[in-house]
């Protein structure tokens, strides 16, 4: 991409933004490299960041199934242990999540000796309900964890796979459950209606319509509200409806490391994760 002078607004901070693609493998780790400069002596710079966003464990409330069941949902909440989860997680590490905001998130209290009782109490009577996951090694590996534990109380789980071309495909309602994430833009608050509001995404094609009237009613205040600490403590009640009724299951936000050549300077992040490359800057030269 060239900058394009001839636009009547402002000039463009950067004159060229060149793009490469990479093997799936490596696209949780993105390496720069700057094309004909002699290899500095200076290490790799490795930046890490903690994802504004999270993952989640969704529940599709648009077929007739147990999920329905706040009893049900409640247990597996506390089946979805985070510690036990830890293996299937990025390597880079994770925080695990109680808000869509890291910085608001908290250690959840797990209670596994609730879940037979709950079970019952939900007249959960072993029906097999089907769980996707991103066909990618760590999240597979996460939902057979998951699948696993859940087979100790007597819950059956079918896995399946997807992948993010599948995400707008009808099919994808299929799930009974699904795992996926959500990241955030530089408007954090713009994001979290966002996340909810638009038909395209989990939430909208999953929540039933009374759940989203309900969710409409507190988007409604926050969309009035005069400022940001009024925002605020409007999103602190939203969330608090949705993990009482246990809406989707929040699980943790992922902990980024990027390696980055050494010459690359001011390395920040903005709308979703990506690399600000309007303040980058290049050193030339050593020394």
């Amino acid at each position: 991409m060239k900058a394009f002078d001839d636009y009547f607004l402002a000039r463009p901070h950067l004159d060229e933004i060149q793009f490469y693609r990479v093997p799936s493998e490596m696209a949780q780790t993105a390496v720069y490299e700057i094309a004909n400069e002699a290899e500095s002596a200076e290490p790799s710079l490795q930046k890490s960041d903690i994802e504004v966003g999270f993952r989640f464990l969704a529940f599709n409330f648009k077929k007739a199934t147990i999920v329905h069941h706040p009893s049900f949902r409640e247990a597996i909440y506390h089946l979805l242990d985070m510690d036990k989860l830890k293996t299937a997680l990025e390597p880079e590490g994770f925080l695990e999540a109680s808000s869509y905001f890291p910085w608001k998130s908290k250690a959840q209290e797990k209670e596994p000796w609730k879940i037979v009782s709950l079970l019952e109490e939900a007249g959960y009577a072993g029906e097999t309900l089907t769980v996707y996951a991103l066909d990618r090694k760590s999240a597979i590996k996460q939902g057979e964890i998951f699948q696993e534990e859940a087979q100790k109380y007597g819950i059956s789980l079918e896995l399946k796979t997807y992948n993010l071309d599948q995400y707008y495909d009808p099919h994808l309602e299929e799930a009974d459950l699904l795992f996926m994430g959500e990241v955030a833009s530089t408007d954090y608050h713009l994001s979290f209606l966002g996340a909810f509001l638009n038909k395209a995404l989990i939430f909208n094609r999953f929540l039933s319509g009374s759940q989203m009237a309900k969710l409409n009613l507190f988007f409604e205040k926050i969309k009035q509200a005069p400022d940001r600490e009024q925002r605020e403590k409007l999103i602190e009640e939203t969330e608090t409806y949705i993990k009482r009724e246990n809406l989707f299951i929040y699980l943790f936000h992922p902990i980024k490391n990027r390696v980055f050549h050494p010459m690359i300077r001011d390395i920040e992040f903005e709308s979703f994760g990506y690399a600000d490359f309007k303040r980058m800057w290049i050193k030339h030269g050593r020394g």
